[in-house]
């Protein structure tokens, strides 16, 4: 998933994107990981960032939807950063669909 460009001061080791299915009573999680890679050199302290997330997909995950939760930073300092809240109505429409395994494989 590639979620564009976006606008830090910090030094940024990773982004998190967090996706939970959106019926099941019991949490299930999935994470998307990925680097930050700066796009222009800085700006008076301001620096430009693109990331694409990736994830593998648990064997164990429920099948069904699965909505961002949580977008965070970390910081090479390890400190966890949540993403700010104007950014929210742009990340809380991502989403994936995880589907049930095939019993049988298909033929061609």
């Amino acid at each position: 998933m590639e979620i564009g460009f976006f606008r830090h001061e910090m030094n940024l080791q990773g982004v998190f994107a967090a996706f939970e299915h959106e019926e099941d009573h019991e949490p299930f999680e999935v994470t998307l990981r990925g680097r930050p890679d700066e796009a222009e050199p800085p700006s008076e302290g301001t620096k430009f960032s693109g990331v694409i997330l990736k994830a593998i997909v648990p064997a164990d995950a429920t099948p069904g939807v699965y909505r961002c939760r949580r977008l965070e930073a970390m910081t090479f300092g390890g400190r966890r950063v949540a993403f700010d809240p104007s950014t929210e109505q742009t990340w809380e429409k991502w989403h994936f669909l995880v589907r049930e395994e095939p019993a049988s494989p298909s033929s061609s």
